[in-house]
């Protein structure tokens, strides 16, 4: 039973996947260096990989650093350290302080109003399973965001479950530096 688990569970090396996938490990390994544990499980599959990958290359409205607010504050609620250390890395690569990006894991002002009124929408959301109140709604509206930026965080939401999920599922290996073990 135990084969049957690390065989559902394994992370396929590029010349276990099918040609397709291949091409998309090529691709990330351009991009950022390394193919991703993460993944390298979806390439196990025909078309998860790809329909991922284009899911999270989408066109969207936030800003990337937005973008990342959104899907640390929802790694965090999931506990998922791959994913927080994945998104504390690309914070800090595309500019934000660390300082900045520890204050926004501990619900403290990261010193950028619209990022600190994005966080706290989208733990509100996540503690009420979609669900927001309207005074923040009103905080979401006065800080500038309209309806395609509403959009963007229930679809930036929903591809972080993803991989939050994923990683909790499959526990692999960490290949990005690892996030500071900070509880909520």
């Amino acid at each position: 039973m135990q084969d049957k688990l690390n065989e559902l569970l394994a992370i396929p090396a590029r010349n276990e996947v099918s040609d397709g996938n291949q091409l998309l490990f090529d691709k990330l390994h351009r991009r950022v260096g390394f193919v991703p544990n993460l993944y390298a499980f979806l390439g196990r599959h025909d078309h998860a990989l790809r329909d991922y990958m284009n899911f999270k290359s989408r066109p969207i409205v936030l800003t990337v650093m937005e973008s990342e607010v959104v899907k640390l504050v929802t790694s965090q609620h999931h506990d998922s350290l791959y994913c927080l250390s994945a998104h504390v890395s690309h914070m800090v690569f595309t500019g934000m302080n660390e300082q900045a990006v520890n204050a926004v894991r501990e619900k403290l002002s990261s010193g950028d109003e619209r990022l600190d009124v994005l966080a706290n929408f989208t733990r509100e959301l996540l503690a009420k399973n979609g669900a927001a109140g309207e005074e923040a709604l009103q905080q979401f509206i006065a800080a500038g965001f309209d309806h395609t930026h509403l959009a963007d965080v229930i679809l930036a939401i929903g591809e972080t479950v993803i991989s939050n999920f994923l990683f909790r599922l499959i526990r692999p290996e960490i290949d990005f530096p690892i996030a500071d073990d900070i509880r909520q």
